[in-house]
């Protein structure tokens, strides 16, 4: 099955405002929960995503933003860099707060015949030009890295 874009979930308006949002959709033929498929998406992506983020945290370090470095730090509630909101076994939603924006990954799953539905959801809401130009300038690698990030779990 391939990644699809997709329209936002039911529950967007919880996260409103937001600057941007965009929701992917892949099926699987592995029955997992909400927490398993951040994991497996998020943490087995390919080396480049991985170069990609030490990158970005020397670029952005120096203009006071969160690092995984930082992140770290935070409780060990957290999946790689990204700490945990909340918790079911059909959705995480995994995220933080920064000066420049904030952000949230919202993982759903839904149980199918064969598998499980993942929706792997984004919402950022943008407080400065400094946060404008952030998204501007990632905007163009997260749809691939979501996507990519998707497919380690077909």
């Amino acid at each position: 099955m391939k990644v699809i874009e997709c329209p936002l979930q039911s529950n967007a308006q919880d996260f409103a405002p937001y600057s941007f949002a965009d929701c992917f959709m892949v099926e699987t033929n592995k029955v997992i929960n909400a927490e398993e498929a951040a994991r497996m998406s998020l943490l087995n992506g390919p080396k480049w995503v991985g170069d990609l983020l030490k990158l970005r945290n020397l670029i952005v370090a120096p203009l006071g933003l969160k690092t995984d470095n930082a992140v770290s730090e935070a409780p060990e509630n957290a999946i790689g860099m990204f700490p945990i909101v909340k918790n079911t076994d059909s959705q995480i939603i995994l995220g933080f707060d920064d000066s420049h924006l904030d952000f949230r990954i919202v993982v759903d799953v839904e149980q199918i015949e064969n598998g499980t539905r993942i929706y792997t959801t984004t919402y950022v809401q943008t407080h400065n030009l400094l946060g404008k130009t952030y998204l501007f300038t990632i905007k163009p690698f997260h749809k691939l890295i979501v996507a990519t990030s998707l497919r380690n779990l077909v």
